[in-house]
């Protein structure tokens, strides 16, 4: 699927906004609980430490299944004793968690280097943003005429390329203007249609 730059560009820094704004969060909400609950700064410590303990786990030979297992078991606890913690005082027990807008991919678009769903329909959002804006300042019953326009090059992308009927009726009528402003018009969104990637037009 092809897209333009300024369209990679704008979705790239919406999905930095959002992971922005759901770690910033977490960032106060961490302040905020610690101030009041000192004994989750040691419990989010030790859950911390447990990805630098797995590295001992390298050179234990045969116990090294024991001894993740071990570790697996005390970090449940860890997060187990936070969350009652949290719930006794007050708050959720996911309080203390970055909350994103994708908990599939948190925000950064992919995962395990594949592109994430919510990538893809942001780019698709934000092409269609784009075209939309293109055309959108023109008066109503031109930018009217390009919706339709549009919707017929949708169709026409899937089955083959056809020439759209309003052009094909307009250049017939007796009045050139309204021949030169369908062509105008039609010509304006097909081009608008390539720049943006047709697929992110063509794909329901």
């Amino acid at each position: 699927m092809s897209y333009s730059r300024k369209v990679y560009v704008k979705a790239a820094s919406a999905l930095e906004r959002r992971r922005s704004k759901a770690e910033h969060t977490q960032s106060m909400h961490r302040e905020e609980a610690y101030a009041k609950i000192p004994e989750l700064i040691s419990i989010d410590r030790e859950i911390s430490s447990a990805g630098a303990e797995v590295i001992r786990a390298i050179g234990m030979g045969e116990n090294a299944q024991r001894f993740i297992e071990e570790l697996s078991k005390k970090n449940l606890a860890a997060q187990q004793r936070r969350k009652d913690i949290l719930k006794e005082n007050g708050y959720p027990e996911n309080y203390l968690d970055a909350d994103y807008t994708c908990k599939k991919c948190r925000d950064t678009g992919f995962v395990s280097g594949v592109m994430c769903d919510c990538y893809k329909e942001l780019l698709r959002d934000t092409a269609l943003a784009e075209l939309n804006e293109l055309y959108g300042s023109q008066p109503a019953e031109q930018n009217e005429r390009n919706t339709r326009l549009l919707q017929g090059l949708r169709r026409r992308f899937r089955n083959g390329f056809a020439e759209p009927s309003a052009l094909r009726r307009n250049r017939t009528r007796k009045d050139p203007s309204l021949a030169r402003d369908s062509i105008r018009g039609y010509q304006k969104v097909l081009r608008s249609y390539i720049r943006l990637g047709a697929e992110s037009y063509v794909a329901s």
